[in-house]
């Protein structure tokens, strides 16, 4: 691993004063706490609203692509800079035992986005006070998790009144230590799509399934050719199909399965890659459906389409961690997660960035991950300043 640290040059750095950090890191349990799941945010966004009103921006707007929220800091006439983050939690069940613990069984902050709504609610308490030559919107997006959230947001027509001409965003990343920023132009992240498929034959009694349909066979050809398409040589960069579920018959012992359900995930780095998965896989479904005789249906869900970064933004940001002694690395390969800012940065320009949140933090989506507020700080200075260099 190379990390890149370059001596700090004359520039003010943008500092949150202790007061403010001390109010954002409790506003940010509050957000801990309250979780919601995608699509059902609304506690979650009338809170933002509240401390919103407090930073006492130009205009709210609610309720863009579901429960999600914009505040908008100066005139349109200007350069507009979006900054996005996340309103939605996770269906896991929190196992830490703070005062901050989510209140809502099965549902918590496992991704960190509590802490990415306070960092942009740092940003805010900023722009009440100071004011830039450029119009800021913070948008609260609802629904990441589940891969619509972003495509709802940017199909809303109250968003057309404040599409912005760059847009930014940032993601904790553990495994990586704290305040490390993580570069990567092109692609950041990788495409990926949830596959459902079902298979429909004939029940009969078990102790003739000579006079019935299973989907035993197939279930099985299926689930290894598809991971055999993990081993070919066929596409341009990374691949992968990983079955994470599956379900044959009844448990009843007297009955041989007549259904069944595979679940997989497919995902790649290039969105071509991604088609062509797609269709290798659905090429092995209906042709072992067709053989053993079923019926088969197939349905997509959770699509995230990969995020591509502007190199030029990319670039800037390398300028920004020079320019304010910001430790930084250049990633070689693009993360395997996906995340839905792909859907603003395929018609704005924009640039998602990660900061360590810890070498030895939990990893995402774990129970007992807990987002580190000591590395709100250096995201907040990065993004300030980063603005500072858009034109």
């Amino acid at each position: 691993m190379t990390i890149l640290k370059k001596e700090k040059v004359k520039q003010e750095p943008v500092m949150i004063s202790k007061t403010n950090f001390e109010k954002i890191k409790s506003i940010r349990k509050e957000l801990h706490k309250i979780a919601e799941l995608s699509g059902d945010e609304i506690k979650t966004s009338q809170k933002i609203k509240h401390y919103l009103e407090e930073f006492n921006p130009d205009k709210i707007i609610e309720n863009i692509g579901g429960y999600g929220i914009a505040a908008v800091f100066g005139s349109s006439n200007k350069t507009k800079i979006m900054l996005r983050a996340e309103l939605d939690a996770l269906p896991i069940q929190e196992v830490n035992e703070f005062n901050y613990k989510s209140i809502h069984p099965n549902v918590s902050h496992k991704c960190g986005h509590d802490g990415h709504m306070s960092i942009l609610l740092a940003c805010a308490d900023y722009f009440s006070s100071q004011k830039v030559d450029k119009q800021i919107i913070l948008l609260f997006q609802p629904s990441e998790e589940n891969g619509k959230g972003a495509k709802r947001a940017s199909a809303d027509p109250k968003f057309e009144e404040i599409k912005p001409d760059f847009i930014l965003s940032f993601h904790n990343l553990p495994g990586y230590q704290k305040n490390l920023i993580l570069l990567k132009e092109n692609t950041f992240a990788a495409a990926s799509v949830g596959m459902i498929i079902k298979l429909q034959g004939v029940s009969t009694h078990a102790a003739h399934p000579e006079n019935g349909i299973s989907p035993v066979i197939a279930v099985t050809k299926i689930l290894q050719q598809i991971l055999k398409l993990n081993d070919s040589n066929e596409f341009e960069d990374f691949a992968l199909a990983t079955p994470i579920h599956t379900n044959i018959g009844e448990r009843a012992f007297g009955t041989a399965p007549h259904k069944a359900e595979i679940l997989i995930t497919l995902r790649a780095f290039k969105d071509s890659d991604m088609e062509k998965l797609k269709k290798k896989s659905l090429k092995i479904v209906e042709e072992n459906a067709v053989s053993e005789k079923l019926n088969y249906s197939i349905e997509w869900d959770d699509e995230f389409q990969s995020t591509i970064n502007d190199p030029l933004l990319i670039d800037k940001l390398e300028e920004v961690c020079n320019e304010n002694a910001l430790e930084y690395q250049r990633l070689l390969v693009p993360f395997r997660w996906s995340e839905d800012f792909g859907v603003f940065t395929q018609q704005i320009k924009g640039a998602m960035f990660g900061i360590g949140s810890g070498e030895n933090s939990p990893q995402l989506h774990n129970p007992d991950y807990d987002f580190p507020d000591d590395i709100v700080p250096a995201a907040v200075k990065t993004i300030l300043a980063l603005i500072q260099k858009l034109n």
